[in-house]
């Protein structure tokens, strides 16, 4: 297509050929090559902001005295705010503070349509700045949904200026994550209460780290056994990472409309006996802890549509887990296989949690997978199987497969080798089980593998 007729397709198709671009500088390449076309993608281009003053020192100047621009954004990513004073060292300015202050603020209120942002606060921050942030964006009644990760120990957190995010009052999803977990709760307490009639998604990382899990005193009980029934009542999906669970019982009335639940490094105490006491039917459920009533819980109903477990956090006895296996396939899943679309699992060692005859026919039963990711033993790989599993699945998206054997995940070695031993199982396989294939390949070491080897 000539560039004249490119540019006769609709802004809308426009947008769409530059999102499957994928990176954003490639979609300012696009841009870049005629002045219509750079018109036509701005507000695309300009719709996901990074502010960060490590790395873009005059970015805050030209969001300053280019409104439009700042006008189109809707994704916005507070990287940093350190020294933000030096941002006008490059500029006509004296870099004092008040000129810093002025614009930062020029800039955020030129952002009238953000409707998420994405905030990491060091400890080393101005207050200044923090201030200026949750004072412009949070009037904003467009912006639905915050993330927050408080980096560092506050030494002073009774004056911490992150205390006014109960000043944004139209969320509906929000992240907090903290280094120093004595602001989680007050921070949390602070959110559901100026946000509860819409508040939906919940996501708490207490970031401590995963040695000794009763050494802290945050307890989520806190958090909602000090307010009246109802008071959470609106949130459907709750994650919760490295938290101390406590007794369920005073939290129940505010789970009444969840719906999904992820938890990583934390121990339920009676969680999955007190939510089948209550008749709460969870549709998502993913955690990295294992244990009888978990087993119980899921064998109590159907219906489940998500349904992920890991053994990369809290450590749980090989003998434990492998008894539990054999329940989990032969009893677990037949419940939920009319509904389950997505399957997880990351065992922590080649055994019984691996994909192999024994569960082959349980998985399968499967019809409606849409994703499944499934452990296979090294020592005892049978990837033709696998595949005819997979195979079977009319709507499956990904097949992901977490190599388990010596020395893995520890080992680097052993797991480059892994990863080329079973790409060597797939190449070789019979055609019959690699023909047709709708589906792409991931191949994972660790269930947060960032590096993946894709096969389409």
């Amino acid at each position: 297509m000539s560039s004249a007729g490119f540019l006769t397709l609709p802004n809308e198709l426009l947008y769409q050929i530059a999102n499957e671009l994928g990176a954003d500088c490639d979609a300012m390449n696009l841009r870049a090559t005629c002045t219509q076309l750079k018109l036509i993608l701005e507000p695309l281009v300009f719709s996901r902001m990074t502010i960060d003053t490590r790395k873009h020192l005059t970015m805050l100047v030209d969001l300053a005295e280019n409104r439009t621009r700042a006008a189109y954004v809707r994704k916005l990513h507070i990287a940093s705010l350190e020294n933000p004073a030096r941002v006008c060292e490059c500029t006509v300015h004296d870099g004092s503070e008040s000129w810093s202050k002025e614009c930062l603020e020029l800039a955020l209120r030129s952002m009238q349509g953000v409707t998420s942002l994405n905030w990491t606060i060091d400890c080393d921050n101005p207050c200044w700045a923090l201030e200026t942030v949750i004072e412009c964006l949070s009037a904003l009644t467009t912006v639905s949904e915050l993330s927050v990760y408080l980096k560092g120990a506050w030494s002073k957190p009774g004056i911490f200026p992150i205390r006014k995010i109960c000043h944004f009052k139209h969320l509906r999803a929000c992240s907090i994550r903290v280094d120093d977990i004595c602001l989680l709760l007050p921070i949390t307490k602070a959110v559901i209460t100026s946000n509860r009639p819409h508040l939906s998604q919940l996501q708490l990382d207490g970031g401590f780290a995963d040695v000794d899990h009763g050494a802290f005193d945050a307890d989520l009980s806190q958090l909602f056994n000090d307010t009246p029934p109802g008071f959470a009542s609106a949130i459907t999906h709750l994650s919760l990472s490295k938290f101390l669970l406590g007794s369920a019982a005073g939290m129940l009335p505010h789970f009444g409309s969840l719906q999904s639940l992820q938890l990583n490094s934390c121990v339920p105490v009676d969680f999955w006996s007190a939510f089948s006491g209550s008749r709460i039917w969870l549709r998502e459920v993913v955690v990295d802890y294992v244990d009888q009533a978990f087993v119980e819980y899921l064998e109590s109903y159907n219906g489940l549509e998500r349904l992920g477990v890991s053994f990369n956090g809290i450590f749980v006895g090989a003998g434990m887990a492998d008894n539990l296996s054999s329940r989990f396939y032969q009893s677990c899943l037949p419940r939920h296989k009319d509904s389950l679309k997505s399957i997880m699992i990351y065992p922590k060692t080649q055994g019984n949690w691996c994909f192999g005859n024994d569960n082959a026919r349980q998985l399968k039963a499967c019809s409606r997978l849409e994703e499944l990711t499934v452990g296979v033993n090294l020592l005892d790989m049978d990837m033709e199987s696998l595949l005819e599993v997979a195979n079977s699945y009319a709507q499956l998206r990904t097949l992901k497969i977490v190599p388990r054997g010596p020395g893995i995940p520890w080992n680097l070695n052993a797991c480059v080798v892994a990863k080329l031993g079973i790409l060597d199982q797939l190449m070789s396989a019979p055609k019959s089980t690699t023909q047709g294939r709708r589906y792409e390949i991931e191949v994972l070491i660790r269930a947060n593998d960032k590096d993946p080897l894709f096969m389409r």
